[in-house]
C-alpha cells in the first residue's frame, strides 16, 4: 500500500514538471514572437523549389539526430522514443534561459523508461555532442546551397562554404585521431 502514494505524488511531480516547462516554452516562444513572424515573411519570398529543399533538410536534421540517440542507447530505444529525447532535450535547451542542465535532466528521465544505463547515458551525451556538431555545421552548408539554386555565387559564399568545408574536414581528422587513440 505505501508504493501507492508514492506513485501518486511521482506521478503528480512529473505533471506539475510537465505543466512548467509546457508554461516556460510557451513564454519563450511568445517573447520571441516578431522573429518567427519575420522568418515567415522571409520564407514566402523563396522559391517553393528552396521552401521544398529547406523542409527535406529540416526532416532529415529531426531524423538524423534522433537517430544517432537510438544508435547510441542501443536496441532498447525505438526511434520515436529517440525523436522525443532529441526534441523535448533540443526545446529545453534552446528555449528556456540556461536551459542546459534542464533539458539533460529531461533527456535522462525520458532514457531512464527505457531502462538504460546511467553509464550508457552519459556516453551518449558526449558521443551525441560530437555527431550532432557535425550535423550542425553540414546543415548550413546544405541550406546555403539550396539558396544558391536562386542566385548566383559570390565571393562571401564561396568563402562560407570552403570554411564549413574546412571546419567539418578538420573536426574529421581530430575526432578520428582522439577516438583511436588508446593514449588519448
Amino acid at each position: 500500500m505505501s508504493e501507492e502514494p508514492t506513485s501518486t505524488r511521482s506521478s503528480s511531480r512529473r505533471g506539475l514538471a510537465s505543466v512548467a516547462l509546457v508554461l516556460a516554452l510557451s513564454v519563450a516562444v511568445w517573447t520571441q514572437r516578431s522573429l518567427v513572424a519575420g522568418a515567415v515573411d522571409q520564407m514566402r519570398s523563396l522559391s517553393l523549389l528552396a521552401v521544398g529543399l529547406l523542409i527535406a533538410l529540416a526532416a532529415y536534421e529531426r531524423w538524423s539526430r534522433a537517430d544517432i540517440v537510438r544508435r547510441l542507447i542501443g536496441d532498447q530505444m525505438s526511434i520515436g522514443s529517440a525523436v522525443t529525447v532529441h526534441d523535448v532535450g533540443t526545446a529545453v535547451s534552446k528555449g528556456v534561459p540556461l536551459g542546459g542542465a534542464l533539458g539533460t535532466a529531461i533527456r535522462w528521465s525520458i532514457v531512464r523508461e527505457s531502462n538504460v544505463a546511467p553509464a550508457r547515458f552519459a556516453t551518449m551525451l558526449i558521443a551525441y555532442g560530437i555527431a550532432t556538431t557535425f550535423v550542425s555545421w553540414v546543415l548550413p552548408f546544405a541550406a546555403l546551397s539550396a539558396d544558391l539554386t536562386q542566385r548566383s555565387a559570390d565571393l562571401t559564399d564561396v568563402v562560407i562554404l570552403c570554411g564549413i568545408g574546412l571546419v567539418v574536414t578538420l573536426s574529421a581528422v581530430f575526432w578520428t585521431v582522439v577516438l583511436s587513440s588508446d593514449r588519448l
